[in-house]
């Protein structure tokens, strides 16, 4: 075959393969958008530091799960001793350099735990690598669990702390519902007030999505009234959605069958989709898994 011949036989051939590929339809084999946040509550993990094989086994599950950033329950039975330093510190510095996490951070219900124990921790790690990235807030102010007055006076201790680390650690909060207390009566005013106080605070947000059959509608109110206010504000609220690996309670039956990233896809393209008034206000950066002992059982 002439050479010229072969040529545009071989660049027909290489365009009918583009246009065939073109032409699949979309829902045939479906692309998994990976977010940059892909967060997980390990629980009970006083119960798995310095024991090597359970270590190995969160970090090679998160892993295989796309997961990049780990925040720790059981704090208050490792901090408080100094002598669990260095093995707290192996753990995060192993999970950074060889699992691929970008992220370890703390979860405590008062500033003081992070001022203090969490402040004392980090300052005694020369190598940023082995130190906490990120305050995490839990008070469940709506579920009367203390008030949302004392909640944020913890936020604003926090992040007043935060600011004077080198490097800076943010500060973030995990919320369910926008009300003072477990059953108070819907209250416009009061919800865009205490939407107001967070945004104005906190550095990012984990707003929960708690069902069995997921649906936007349960989170757009929420996203509505913070997007609102981070425009007031002249903001953007970065917010991660939890979704509970609880069965049959919440999602657990949901992610036996899907992948956990299909249910912040399934969200994130109805957002896409969405129009509301605070839209332009939040962004979506990623999703957060409630919590180790649940998703590990519904995705061994």
């Amino acid at each position: 075959m002439h050479k010229n011949q072969f040529m545009r036989a071989l660049i027909s051939i290489v365009f009918i393969s583009l246009f065939a590929v073109a032409c699949i339809p979309i829902g045939t084999n479906p692309i998994k958008r990976y977010p940059a946040y892909r967060g997980l509550y390990v629980n009970k993990f006083d119960t798995i530091l310095g024991d090597t094989a359970k270590e190995n086994t969160l970090l090679r599950w998160s892993k295989k799960q796309q997961i990049n950033a780990l925040t720790l329950y059981g704090l208050g039975n490792i901090l408080p001793k100094t002598s669990n330093y260095p093995v707290l510190a192996a753990f995060i510095l192993r999970a950074k350099t060889g699992y691929g996490i970008k992220e370890v951070n703390a979860t405590r219900g008062k500033a003081v735990d992070f001022t203090t124990y969490v402040h004392n921790y980090n300052n005694s790690r020369s190598d940023t690598l082995e130190r906490f990235n990120w305050s995490n807030l839990e008070r469940e102010f709506w579920n009367g669990d203390h008030t949302f007055t004392y909640s944020f006076t913890q936020l604003q201790l926090m992040k007043n702390w935060g600011n004077t680390q080198t490097p800076i650690v943010p500060t973030e909060q995990y919320i369910g519902w926008l009300q003072d207390s477990s059953g108070a009566p819907s209250n416009p005013i009061r919800e865009a007030q205490i939407a107001d106080s967070i945004v104005l605070v906190v550095d990012r947000l984990l707003l929960h999505d708690y069902q069995q059959n997921l649906s936007f509608s349960y989170v757009q109110p929420r996203l509505d009234i913070l997007g609102q206010k981070a425009i007031a504000q002249g903001k953007v609220l970065k917010v991660a959605i939890i979704f509970s690996a609880e069965n049959p309670t919440f999602s657990g039956a949901y992610f036996t069958t899907h992948e956990f990233v299909d249910a912040y896809n399934f969200i994130n393209n109805a957002n896409n989709a969405a129009t509301y008034a605070g839209k332009s206000g939040i962004q979506l950066i990623g999703y957060q898994l409630y919590n180790y002992s649940h998703a590990k059982m519904t995705r061994p």
